[in-house]
């Protein structure tokens, strides 16, 4: 940096101990990054910002406090550089390296321009659908302790592709409103208002930049990128493409900013794979009236309700092996086919098949994505299973046509055969309650 001099190895006193700064791993507008060794472990990083405004500085200093009650999807500062280490206003702050299968959003994305696939692809729809709803869930908390982002874009989101677990870095971003941080966002992501200076960053211009980071991740490109910002001599683009006149790529009632041949190609292959309800949800986002009107966007809990119902519904086709929640796969055609269900106690049936994840929201509608049951298949029997991925030893009830019943326990990470033209009940506890399987439907 310009007024922050700092050579490799160079050795810093931080509040609670001491931190030794190695390589620089990027540059940018509001700081550097470092590999850094701190409390005698190479797992950790060191961010490094010039001139930063009080609030900012009092922002990482309260984070590092609360870092235990804080969303734990976010990487917070562990520990902060003393004042005295750098010349000026210079802050510094430790913090955990996220490791190296989290891949940067940046590369899920279209390459601009030409025909290659994106750097990183998702293992399946459904890895793709939890990467989403695990983005929404940590903004739904982060905003119930009053706290916003200011400048959600590509660079901040780290997800695995295999898993769809998700870390969100630059977290000196988020603050309660209190004081101005003089964070704007970034351009492509930041809502209307904020882009026309009617406010500043808060809580409802996040959502507006949450839905554009879904749109990217499902559709790999920006939701309002099309031929009007393409026919645009720039910086004039920027004021009236995404603030005066927005308007997004598949707006059922404006077709003047579809996306281009060559330009889009994320976005014009991955819209027609996009599962219904999430479409509807997208058009919904980017209405004109949700583009003007902040009161009347998505909020972060109902993306979670959306995103989990898609993901809990979808079945694979028989033929091609694509996900889907349609009533025939979006890629062959082939119609959907029969499939042996789950039902929760609220009555709602999904369908199951070997690989499949059921997480706690599935079955009580809480908004935890935390994994609870998995199908797999005995690769002895070749009999479908399940396969107990809670903390909590389950009451399993199987009837036999009503000439045997047999009752047993199955204990965490234990699993069990499913067998066919049977009546199974599984008591999940009191939270998540008794379902039932139904093997009568293949």
């Amino acid at each position: 940096m310009s007024n922050v001099n700092i050579h490799e190895g160079q050795h810093f006193k931080t509040m609670s101990g001491e931190v030794q700064a190695h390589k620089k791993l990027d540059e940018g507008g509001q700081g550097s990054v470092w590999t850094a060794t701190y409390n005698c472990s190479d797992d950790y990083l060191l961010k490094v910002i010039p001139a930063p405004n009080v609030a900012i500085r009092e922002n990482a200093e309260n984070h590092k406090k609360n870092r235990g009650k804080l969303p734990k999807d976010f990487i917070w500062p562990e520990d902060i550089v003393k004042d005295d280490s750098f010349p000026g206003n210079a802050i510094a702050y430790v913090m955990a390296k996220v490791p190296g299968n989290y891949k940067e959003l940046q590369k899920f994305l279209w390459p601009k321009g030409n025909e290659d696939k994106p750097e990183e692809m998702f293992a399946s729809l459904d890895i793709q659908l939890k990467a989403c709803a695990t983005i929404a869930k940590a903004f739904h908390n982060l905003q119930l302790q009053g706290q916003f982002y200011q400048d959600l874009n590509e660079k901040n989101f780290l997800i695995d592709p295999n898993t769809g677990d998700v870390k969100i870095i630059d977290t000196d971003n988020v603050c309660d409103g209190r004081l101005d941080t003089g964070i704007f966002g970034t351009p492509g992501y930041i809502a209307p208002e904020v882009i026309l200076r009617k406010t500043r960053p808060n809580r409802r211009s996040d959502l507006f930049s949450l839905a554009v980071i879904l749109f990217s991740i499902m559709c790999r490109g920006n939701p309002l990128m099309g031929k009007k910002y393409r026919s645009y001599k720039f910086p004039s683009a920027d004021e009236d493409i995404f603030a005066r006149n927005p308007v997004f790529v598949y707006d059922d009632n404006d077709m003047s900013n579809r996306p281009v041949a060559g330009m889009d190609n994320g976005v014009i292959i991955c819209w027609p794979l996009c599962p219904p309800e999430i479409q509807q949800a997208f058009k919904r986002a980017f209405s004109q009236e949700a583009l003007h009107n902040p009161d009347k966007r998505i909020e972060c809990f109902e993306w979670v309700d959306i995103l989990m119902k898609v993901r809990a519904e979808l079945v694979y086709c028989l033929k091609c092996g694509t996900y889907y929640s349609d009533c025939e796969c979006p890629k062959c055609k082939m119609p959907k086919g029969n499939f042996w269900t789950i039902k929760t106690a609220a009555n709602k049936e999904y369908p199951i098949y070997p690989g499949k994840i059921f997480v706690e929201h599935d079955f009580c509608g809480n908004r935890e994505i935390k994994p609870v049951l998995r199908i797999a298949k005995n690769k002895t029997s070749n009999c479908m299973g399940i396969v107990n991925l809670s903390g909590s030893t389950w009451n399993v009830k199987i009837d036999g046509n009503g000439t045997s019943t047999n009752k047993f326990a199955l204990k965490p990470s234990q699993g069990m055969d499913i067998p066919s033209y049977c009546d199974i009940e599984i008591n999940l506890g009191d939270t998540l309650k008794t379902i039932s399987i139904n093997t009568r439907s293949i």
